[in-house]
């Protein structure tokens, strides 16, 4: 045999290998499971430590109207100068607390989106003296929220409003709190996404949320608007005129929005004034304004994959918030916008929030599963099937473009119970994956199937080239050899 057959039977022999390796799956790859709250649309209530004095059981009293008004989530301050009131030094006690306040919260169903902000005076003092040092410090608080609350959190809010009028970060520096916040926490935490919010109340607060996009477009997964039709504009309740332009930026290919996921992190009516800003308006506004959000939202959710996922009623509880200072007009409506009166009665809103609530699709009990190659890339058109191994009863769905099937667990014949096995399979070609779920308190949980390479190439094409690689390996070896 010549050098050039011994080189085309190496070469032969190599190519074998690299499609074999390639395309075909060589054992089962397990599914991790971390929860996260991918749906399309749910409603959160804001709801912040102040508000409970710190106290866990008043938590628990407040969780307790989080569930009756059908909130999914609370939309709650995680607060730098909780975590370190002091420079450099870790308030563990405080650290724990809030552990497990959110741990309390996920027992009783509900999820959370972290509002990371609410900067300590020496920070503040620090951004004004040296912004490289204070950028430093905030990515290293972020960090530490990741870092220890991590395994609770999936949405995580940096900063808020930072377009705001009041807010102490200049504006060209405002897209470094998202830069070096989504630093801190990816380094602590793998799966996460990461909401921004901006103040639609005030002028030009689109340009402010394209600069931020067209900066660090890659750091922002959730672009929400804050918007107080009736209360902080002049324009009636109807008016939802930053809905429709969030959705046009976020749909829009020419838009440095493109692509993001949508929200309302901040509406409300604020009752500070019994002539002029009363109860009645309150339920005005709420049977007003919900219905255009649900309209709005369902119109563009049919059509679009980045979709608007949820919205918060601001607020839970009339409380006066610390870091409002002696602003007292300010103070005044700030401290009005709860659904519940400060001693914890309910407005005269509390069965209209609850009612048009009730009418947004029952979000309950999902299973979100996220088919992904090794490679972190979606695997589309793959066969799910979950199990309930108590029953026997089967749900089957096929992932979508980017990787999701969606079940609803009441979807099951005969339904399903607190603390049921599901057992969730996927298969793509020759590959199959396998791993179980426990069906818990939370709303929606989420699980992960890890295939490993399954190549799209036709089977029969995968066979002719290997059947045309080893026709060439017989040929070299035996037929040149024979001669």
């Amino acid at each position: 045999m010549n050098i050039f057959g011994m080189r085309l039977i190496v070469a032969c022999l190599i190519l074998s290998l690299l499609l074999f390796t390639l395309l075909v799956h060589t054992s089962p790859a397990v599914g991790g499971i971390k929860k996260s709250y991918e749906w399309t649309f749910w409603w959160c209530i804001n709801l912040c430590p102040d508000d409970i004095d710190y106290n866990l059981t008043n938590a628990s009293i407040a969780f307790q109207y989080v569930k009756d008004l059908g909130c999914k989530f609370i939309r709650s301050d995680i607060c730098w100068l909780d975590f370190e009131p002091e420079n450099g030094t870790w308030n563990y006690s405080m650290i724990e607390w809030y552990r497990d306040y959110i741990s309390l919260a996920e027992n009783m169903g509900i999820g959370i989106i972290a509002a990371v902000h609410r900067a300590p005076q020496w920070a503040l003092d620090l951004y004004n003296n040296n912004t490289t040092i204070f950028f430093k410090k905030w990515m290293e608080f972020c960090g530490k929220v990741a870092s220890e609350l991590g395994d609770k959190i999936y949405y995580y809010q940096l900063w808020n409003e930072a377009n705001h009028i009041f807010d102490p970060i200049k504006s060209e520096d405002d897209w470094k709190l998202f830069y070096w916040g989504r630093k801190g926490i990816k380094g602590n935490d793998s799966h996460f996404k990461i909401i921004v919010n901006v103040m639609c109340n005030v002028q030009y607060w689109d340009d402010a949320l394209q600069e931020w996009c067209s900066k660090v477009g890659n750091c922002i997964d959730v672009i929400g608007i804050d918007h107080y039709p009736g209360t902080w504009t002049a324009s009636g309740y109807d008016d939802w005129y930053p809905l429709d332009r969030l959705i046009q930026l976020i749909s829009d290919p020419e838009s440095p929005c493109y692509g993001k996921e949508g929200a309302i992190t901040e509406t409300g009516y604020s009752t500070y004034n019994e002539l002029l800003h009363n109860e009645n308006m309150q339920c005005d506004f709420v049977n007003t304004s919900l219905p255009i959000i649900r309209e709005k939202v369902a119109s563009y959710n049919q059509n679009h994959t980045n979709k608007i996922i949820f919205a918060s009623w601001y607020e839970l509880y009339d409380t006066v918030n610390p870091a409002w200072g002696n602003a007292s007009q300010w103070c005044e409506i700030e401290s009005h916008f709860g659904i519940l009166r400060e001693n914890g009665s309910k407005k005269l809103a509390y069965p209209y929030l609850k009612e048009q609530i009730s009418l947004y699709p029952d979000n309950t009990h999902w299973i979100n599963v996220l088919a992904k190659y090794a490679d972190g890339s979606a695997v589309s058109d793959a066969n799910v099937t979950l199990t309930n191994l108590r029953t026997g009863e089967v749900l089957k769905n096929t992932t979508n473009s980017s990787g999701w099937a969606i079940f609803d667990l009441q979807k099951f014949p005969s339904g399903f119970n607190i603390g049921d096995v599901i057992e969730i399979k996927g298969e793509k070609n020759s590959s199959v994956c396998v791993t179980n779920i426990t069906v818990n308190n939370s709303t929606i949980q989420s699980a992960t199937l890890f295939f490993n390479y399954v190549s799209d190439i036709p089977l029969n094409l995968y066979n002719s080239i290997i059947w045309g690689c080893s026709s060439i390996i017989y040929f070299v070896i035996f037929r040149r050899h024979s001669k």
